[in-house]
């Protein structure tokens, strides 16, 4: 492959939400994952191709320079390999004189193509969804892990500098201390009267419980550092010993008793929603309840007004986006004009389902 197929993250669709290209080409379509069907994805994606070259047509790209612009998607049409290892949907992202971005979804959408200034992630808004996006951690005696999440799926391990292991480095697995000490003071390892006697065989427990509390130290430290600057949730994937050691660092909103090695990624992602979906449901009831009463005061402190909102939010007043699931899956050139401007101020964001949205578009001024 010559362009690198990225799962979807937060960190990836800000940036491609807040790009300025000269001219933005975005192809959105849906996969199939398993059996026959992944067959048809590359036809998927020609039939979306011919409708791309007609709208870079009607932007004024010539011939040459519209075959030069797509022939990164056009050559993934006969990459066989390319096509069995997709997610529910991918996204292509395109601009002369830039590599290709290739995103992979977990969740669906319907095909769209979009060419404007801007690339199109509205359909995709929930994985930015502050009440649909959350972190799992993973940790055992052997070791930690970090993962991103949302509702769908969940998404790539991070590279924080998580600690490997309990701290056996340096150390025998088998326990060997040779002692020197004066008789009464050795273990009843040997004689008293030899004068040096070596342990074998497993460590003391309160060695044992010094290098595992250690260990669990060394986690909480680093997802400190690694969390610092992110809003997500975390839920913690451990056995009952290391709940125990790492629950009261207060870092984790849930936790799941049970052996995160065991599980696969999709039981690893079910345990994690179960434990941390009401919370994140409560969280989501709370932001469109304040925004519905005051949209009902009237006081000017919320609008449903899409021309307000791009002004608050390019001004940086807007304080929460709420997006209505059937406007963010819409083929509307403002959305994206009014998504990039709300995530370049780290506007919160929430998709809500069309009858709980109180207006197709509306949001919390910060002042």
């Amino acid at each position: 492959m010559y362009a690198t197929t990225e799962n979807a993250s937060p960190d990836t669709l800000v940036s491609l939400a807040t790009a300025e290209p000269e001219l933005a080409v975005s192809i959105l379509v849906p996969m199939a994952t398993t059996g026959k069907e992944t067959a048809a994805n590359s036809t998927v994606l020609k039939n979306a191709l011919r409708d791309a070259g007609e709208k870079v047509a009607d932007a004024g790209v010539s011939d040459s320079d519209q075959a030069a612009l797509l022939s990164p998607a056009t050559e993934l049409l006969d990459d066989h390999e390319f096509w069995q290892n997709q997610g529910a949907s991918l996204g292509i992202y395109l601009t002369a004189g830039h590599e290709p971005r290739l995103v992979r979804f977990g969740v669906s959408v319907d095909p769209q193509v979009s060419v404007g200034r801007r690339f199109r992630i509205a359909p995709v808004l929930g994985l930015l969804d502050a009440d649909d996006a959350f972190l799992v951690a993973t940790a055992t005696h052997d070791g930690a892990q970090l993962f991103t999440a949302t509702r769908a799926d969940l998404g790539d391990a991070l590279a924080v500098g998580l600690p490997s292991s309990a701290g056996n480095e340096g150390v025998e697995n088998d326990y060997e201390n040779p002692v020197q000490a004066s008789p009464p003071l050795r273990p009843n390892t040997g004689h008293a009267s030899i004068s040096n006697t070596q342990v074998y065989g497993d460590a003391p427990p309160e060695w044992r419980e010094t290098r595992q509390h250690d260990h669990a130290q060394a986690v909480v430290q680093a997802l400190t550092a690694a969390t610092s600057d992110r809003h997500e949730r975390i839920v913690l994937v451990a056995g009952a010993e290391m709940i125990g050691l790492l629950r009261p660092s207060g870092l984790f909103a849930a936790d799941v008793d049970h052996n995160p090695e065991s599980l696969t990624p999709e039981d690893l992602h079910a345990h994690a929603l179960k434990a941390i979906e009401s919370e994140l449901d409560a969280h989501r009831a709370d932001a469109l309840s304040t925004v519905v009463a005051a949209l009902g005061r009237a006081d000017g402190s919320a609008t449903s007004d899409a021309a307000e909102l791009l002004t608050a939010a390019l001004e940086g007043r807007l304080g929460t986006l709420i997006v209505s699931a059937g406007t963010a899956a819409s083929h509307d050139d403002d959305l994206d004009e009014l998504v990039s401007a709300a995530l370049g101020t780290a506007v919160r964001i929430v998709v809500a389902e069309d009858e709980a949205a109180p207006a197709p578009l509306s949001g919390l001024l910060r002042y």
